[in-house]
Protein backbone atom coordinates (compact mmCIF):
# COMPACT_ATOMS: atom_id res chain seq x y z
CA UNK A 1 0.00 0.00 0.00
CA UNK A 2 1.48 3.33 -1.06
CA UNK A 3 1.61 6.15 1.52
CA UNK A 4 -0.67 9.16 0.95
CA UNK A 5 0.63 11.88 -1.37
CA UNK A 6 0.74 14.39 1.49
CA UNK A 7 2.92 12.10 3.61
CA UNK A 8 5.34 11.51 0.73
CA UNK A 9 5.66 15.24 0.18
CA UNK A 10 6.37 15.86 3.85
CA UNK A 11 9.10 13.22 3.85
CA UNK A 12 10.58 14.62 0.63
CA UNK A 13 10.53 18.12 2.12
CA UNK A 14 12.23 16.90 5.30
CA UNK A 15 14.98 15.14 3.32
CA UNK A 16 15.47 18.22 1.15
CA UNK A 17 15.83 20.46 4.22
CA UNK A 18 18.29 18.03 5.81
CA UNK A 19 20.42 18.09 2.66
CA UNK A 20 20.45 21.90 2.70
CA UNK A 21 21.44 21.92 6.38
CA UNK A 22 24.18 19.37 5.74
CA UNK A 23 25.69 21.46 2.95
CA UNK A 24 25.78 24.50 5.20
CA UNK A 25 26.90 22.89 8.47
CA UNK A 26 28.64 19.61 7.70
CA UNK A 27 27.93 16.29 9.39
CA UNK A 28 28.94 17.36 12.91
CA UNK A 29 27.08 20.63 12.65
CA UNK A 30 23.94 18.79 11.61
CA UNK A 31 24.42 16.34 14.48
CA UNK A 32 24.65 19.26 16.90
CA UNK A 33 21.32 20.63 15.73
CA UNK A 34 19.58 17.25 15.79
CA UNK A 35 20.84 16.28 19.26
CA UNK A 36 20.01 19.70 20.69
CA UNK A 37 16.43 19.45 19.51
CA UNK A 38 15.86 15.75 20.20
CA UNK A 39 17.28 15.72 23.76
CA UNK A 40 16.96 19.28 25.11
CA UNK A 41 18.51 19.67 28.54
CA UNK A 42 19.69 16.04 28.69
CA UNK A 43 22.47 15.71 26.15
CA UNK A 44 24.17 18.46 24.17
CA UNK A 45 27.01 18.35 21.72
CA UNK A 46 28.69 21.47 20.39
CA UNK A 47 31.52 21.91 17.96
CA UNK A 48 33.10 25.37 17.90
CA UNK A 49 35.73 26.50 15.43
CA UNK A 50 38.21 29.13 16.62
CA UNK A 51 39.51 31.20 13.72
CA UNK A 52 42.05 34.00 13.42
CA UNK A 53 41.46 37.01 11.18
CA UNK A 54 44.57 38.79 9.97
CA UNK A 55 44.29 42.53 10.50
CA UNK A 56 46.74 43.96 7.97
CA UNK A 57 43.91 44.38 5.45
CA UNK A 58 40.60 46.11 5.97
CA UNK A 59 38.88 49.40 5.46
CA UNK A 60 37.51 51.88 7.96
CA UNK A 61 33.81 52.68 7.73
CA UNK A 62 33.15 56.14 9.18
CA UNK A 63 29.62 56.07 7.73
CA UNK A 64 28.70 53.72 10.62
CA UNK A 65 30.02 56.20 13.23
CA UNK A 66 32.11 53.50 15.01
CA UNK A 67 32.83 54.04 18.69
CA UNK A 68 34.67 52.13 21.40
CA UNK A 69 32.58 52.56 24.56
CA UNK A 70 34.57 52.87 27.82
CA UNK A 71 31.60 52.18 30.10
CA UNK A 72 27.82 51.70 30.33
CA UNK A 73 25.62 54.22 28.58
CA UNK A 74 21.88 54.49 27.84
CA UNK A 75 22.27 53.86 24.09
CA UNK A 76 23.92 50.49 24.69
CA UNK A 77 21.25 49.50 27.21
CA UNK A 78 18.54 50.45 24.70
CA UNK A 79 20.23 48.36 22.01
CA UNK A 80 20.16 45.20 24.15
CA UNK A 81 16.63 45.97 25.34
CA UNK A 82 15.50 45.76 21.69
CA UNK A 83 17.27 42.42 21.29
CA UNK A 84 15.63 41.15 24.48
CA UNK A 85 12.20 41.97 23.05
CA UNK A 86 13.01 39.98 19.90
CA UNK A 87 14.01 37.01 22.14
CA UNK A 88 15.92 35.15 19.41
CA UNK A 89 17.67 31.88 20.34
CA UNK A 90 21.46 32.18 20.78
CA UNK A 91 21.39 35.96 20.24
CA UNK A 92 23.14 37.67 23.18
CA UNK A 93 21.11 40.05 25.32
CA UNK A 94 22.49 41.78 28.43
CA UNK A 95 20.70 43.55 31.25
CA UNK A 96 22.15 46.70 32.84
CA UNK A 97 23.80 44.63 35.59
CA UNK A 98 25.22 42.15 33.06
CA UNK A 99 26.67 45.04 31.03
CA UNK A 100 28.33 46.39 34.18
CA UNK A 101 29.80 42.93 34.83
CA UNK A 102 31.21 42.74 31.31
CA UNK A 103 32.87 46.14 31.59
CA UNK A 104 34.28 45.20 35.01
CA UNK A 105 35.70 41.98 33.52
CA UNK A 106 37.62 43.92 30.89
CA UNK A 107 35.47 43.49 27.77
CA UNK A 108 35.37 46.48 25.44
CA UNK A 109 32.35 46.98 23.16
CA UNK A 110 32.51 48.62 19.77
CA UNK A 111 29.21 50.02 18.50
CA UNK A 112 28.13 51.05 15.02
CA UNK A 113 25.28 53.36 14.06
CA UNK A 114 22.67 54.14 11.46
CA UNK A 115 21.75 57.74 12.11
CA UNK A 116 21.90 58.22 15.86
CA UNK A 117 20.87 54.65 16.70
CA UNK A 118 23.24 51.83 17.70
CA UNK A 119 22.45 48.99 15.28
CA UNK A 120 25.46 46.68 15.76
CA UNK A 121 27.67 45.82 18.74
CA UNK A 122 30.82 43.72 18.95
CA UNK A 123 32.84 42.96 22.09
CA UNK A 124 36.66 42.76 22.23
CA UNK A 125 38.83 41.10 24.91
CA UNK A 126 42.57 41.58 25.31
CA UNK A 127 43.96 38.53 27.11
CA UNK A 128 41.59 35.54 27.05
CA UNK A 129 38.60 34.27 25.16
CA UNK A 130 36.01 31.83 26.39
CA UNK A 131 34.50 29.02 24.34
CA UNK A 132 31.91 27.68 26.74
CA UNK A 133 33.95 26.62 29.79
CA UNK A 134 37.14 26.38 27.74
CA UNK A 135 39.39 29.38 28.42
CA UNK A 136 41.98 30.23 25.77
CA UNK A 137 44.91 32.47 26.67
CA UNK A 138 45.75 35.05 24.01
CA UNK A 139 49.17 36.35 23.10
CA UNK A 140 49.91 40.08 23.33
CA UNK A 141 49.27 40.61 19.63
CA UNK A 142 45.86 38.88 19.64
CA UNK A 143 42.36 40.07 20.51
CA UNK A 144 39.18 38.03 20.96
CA UNK A 145 35.86 38.96 19.38
CA UNK A 146 32.54 37.95 20.93
CA UNK A 147 28.81 38.56 20.75
CA UNK A 148 28.69 40.48 17.47
CA UNK A 149 25.02 41.14 16.70
CA UNK A 150 22.92 43.46 14.54
CA UNK A 151 19.39 44.63 15.27
CA UNK A 152 16.88 42.56 13.28
CA UNK A 153 15.58 45.53 11.29
CA UNK A 154 19.09 46.30 9.98
CA UNK A 155 20.27 42.84 8.98
CA UNK A 156 21.14 41.70 5.44
CA UNK A 157 22.74 45.09 4.79
CA UNK A 158 26.37 44.08 5.35
CA UNK A 159 26.66 46.06 8.60
CA UNK A 160 28.28 43.23 10.57
CA UNK A 161 30.76 42.59 7.78
CA UNK A 162 31.67 46.28 7.55
CA UNK A 163 32.01 46.51 11.33
CA UNK A 164 34.49 43.62 11.32
CA UNK A 165 36.30 45.17 8.37
CA UNK A 166 36.57 48.49 10.23
CA UNK A 167 38.18 46.90 13.29
CA UNK A 168 41.02 45.33 11.30
CA UNK A 169 43.04 48.53 10.59
CA UNK A 170 42.10 49.90 14.02
CA UNK A 171 43.53 46.83 15.76
CA UNK A 172 46.57 46.83 13.45
CA UNK A 173 47.37 50.39 14.54
CA UNK A 174 47.42 49.12 18.15
CA UNK A 175 49.97 46.39 17.37
CA UNK A 176 47.46 43.56 16.99
CA UNK A 177 48.15 40.97 14.28
CA UNK A 178 45.11 38.67 14.64
CA UNK A 179 41.52 38.91 15.88
CA UNK A 180 40.13 35.58 17.13
CA UNK A 181 36.51 34.59 16.78
CA UNK A 182 34.51 31.46 17.61
CA UNK A 183 31.91 30.03 15.24
CA UNK A 184 29.43 27.29 16.14
CA UNK A 185 29.54 24.12 14.08
CA UNK A 186 26.02 24.80 12.84
CA UNK A 187 27.17 28.17 11.43
CA UNK A 188 30.72 27.38 10.35
CA UNK A 189 30.77 29.68 7.29
CA UNK A 190 29.70 32.88 9.06
CA UNK A 191 33.01 34.31 10.18
CA UNK A 192 34.85 33.63 6.92
CA UNK A 193 32.05 34.88 4.67
CA UNK A 194 33.49 37.23 2.07
CA UNK A 195 37.10 36.63 3.18
CA UNK A 196 39.90 34.87 1.39
CA UNK A 197 41.96 31.98 2.75
CA UNK A 198 44.85 34.42 3.17
CA UNK A 199 42.75 36.54 5.56
CA UNK A 200 41.30 33.80 7.81
CA UNK A 201 43.29 31.02 9.48
CA UNK A 202 41.57 28.10 11.27
CA UNK A 203 43.24 27.58 14.68
CA UNK A 204 41.46 24.80 16.54
CA UNK A 205 38.14 23.09 17.11
CA UNK A 206 36.59 22.76 20.56
CA UNK A 207 34.29 19.76 21.02
CA UNK A 208 31.94 19.93 24.01
CA UNK A 209 29.67 17.17 25.33
CA UNK A 210 27.36 17.92 28.26
CA UNK A 211 25.54 15.03 29.95
CA UNK A 212 23.58 15.25 33.19
CA UNK A 213 25.00 18.70 33.92
CA UNK A 214 28.64 17.66 33.45
CA UNK A 215 30.73 18.91 30.56
CA UNK A 216 33.69 17.31 28.80
CA UNK A 217 35.92 19.14 26.35
CA UNK A 218 38.36 18.14 23.63
CA UNK A 219 40.46 20.56 21.59
CA UNK A 220 41.81 19.66 18.16
CA UNK A 221 44.42 22.02 16.64
CA UNK A 222 43.96 22.82 12.97
CA UNK A 223 47.31 24.56 12.48
CA UNK A 224 50.65 25.11 14.26
CA UNK A 225 49.27 28.40 15.61
CA UNK A 226 46.29 26.49 16.98
CA UNK A 227 48.59 24.02 18.76
CA UNK A 228 50.48 26.96 20.28
CA UNK A 229 47.18 28.46 21.48
CA UNK A 230 46.17 25.14 23.06
CA UNK A 231 49.53 24.73 24.82
CA UNK A 232 49.58 28.35 26.01
CA UNK A 233 46.12 27.79 27.50
CA UNK A 234 47.28 24.73 29.47
CA UNK A 235 44.94 22.33 27.67
CA UNK A 236 45.86 18.65 27.27
CA UNK A 237 47.34 17.64 23.88
CA UNK A 238 44.82 14.81 23.42
CA UNK A 239 41.74 13.20 24.92
CA UNK A 240 38.82 14.64 26.83
CA UNK A 241 38.93 16.77 29.97
CA UNK A 242 36.28 18.11 32.33
CA UNK A 243 35.08 21.61 31.54
CA UNK A 244 36.07 24.29 33.99
CA UNK A 245 33.29 25.72 36.10
CA UNK A 246 34.16 29.22 34.97
CA UNK A 247 32.42 32.25 33.56
CA UNK A 248 32.93 33.87 30.20
CA UNK A 249 33.43 37.09 32.16
CA UNK A 250 36.76 35.91 33.58
CA UNK A 251 38.91 38.20 31.50
CA UNK A 252 40.57 40.96 33.47
CA UNK A 253 43.61 39.86 35.45
CA UNK A 254 43.22 36.23 34.47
Amino acid sequence: MNPPVGARRRVQGLLRNLRVLHRGTGTLGLAELVVGRALPGKLTYRRTAVMAIRVEAGQRHPELSPRRIPGPEPGLEAFYAQLAVAAEPRVPTYSKDELNDRFAAGWEPWVFHVGNEIVHALWVARDRMSVGHCLLKLSEDQRALEAGVTLPAHRSQGIGRRALDHLRPVMAAEGVTHMLGAVGGYNRRYLSAGMTDEEVEPLLTVHSVCLAGREWLRTVPLSPAGAALRDRSGLPPSGWTRGRESSSLEIRGA
